[in-house]
């Protein structure tokens, strides 16, 4: 908050003032209860919303899903394929010498 060095000055002034004057000044017990019935009559605050606090709001709440469908999809995805024959073709392959087996690929004999 920005004040400018005037404003502060009567800021301050109000403020030893009143507490000058705080024994002087008697407030009763229906002030507080005034007040209180005020503030709960104001509602909650409204504010505008961040990046960070849109992440936190609506991202968040979906991380559990994804992780799970992520996981699912895995699981899914290592039944179909099949990893071991897929080593064993590569180890074939880089077993043999390249012009061979590229020339066995072709049909070349």
């Amino acid at each position: 908050m920005n004040l400018k060095k005037r404003d502060l000055e009567k800021v301050q002034q109000a403020l030893t003032s009143a507490y000058k004057t705080r024994e002087k000044i008697e407030v009763g017990d229906a002030w507080e209860n005034r007040v209180m019935v005020r503030i709960m009559g104001l509602g909650p605050l409204t504010s505008r919303l961040g990046f960070t606090a849109l992440f936190e709001r609506y991202v968040w709440r979906f991380a559990p899903a994804v992780a799970l469908t992520l996981l699912v999809l895995t699981g899914v995805l290592y039944q179909q394929i099949d990893f071991f024959s897929d080593c064993e073709m590569a180890r074939a392959f880089l077993g043999t010498r390249f012009d061979d087996s590229l020339f066995q690929i072709l049909g070349a004999s």
